[in-house]
């Protein structure tokens, strides 16, 4: 799962923000995804078999949006017909 975030503020250099990826069937924390003081942005990949999970933002002072994009793993096969003319 790819992971985008980013943070924003008002005032220059303060604010925190971390954004930790959870178990929903046990509740434990699976991955630290962000874990930023001040205005900024990146990027994580979470490597999990896909699982029911949640986020969870602990964010003081800053404006942040968070954007999760899961792949599916699969194959594009084509159909191919016979051509059933007879003469």
């Amino acid at each position: 799962m790819r992971v985008r975030w980013e943070t924003r503020s008002q005032q220059a250099g303060r604010g925190t923000f971390k954004l930790t990826f959870n178990s929903a069937v046990s509740g434990r924390e699976l991955a630290v995804v962000a874990d930023q003081r001040g205005p900024g942005r990146g990027e994580s990949y979470i490597p999990e078999e896909p699982r029911p999970a949640y986020f969870i933002v602990e964010s003081e002072n800053l404006e942040w949006s968070v954007t999760a994009d899961e792949g599916v793993a699969g194959m594009v096969t084509t159909k191919t017909t016979k051509d059933t003319k007879t003469k």
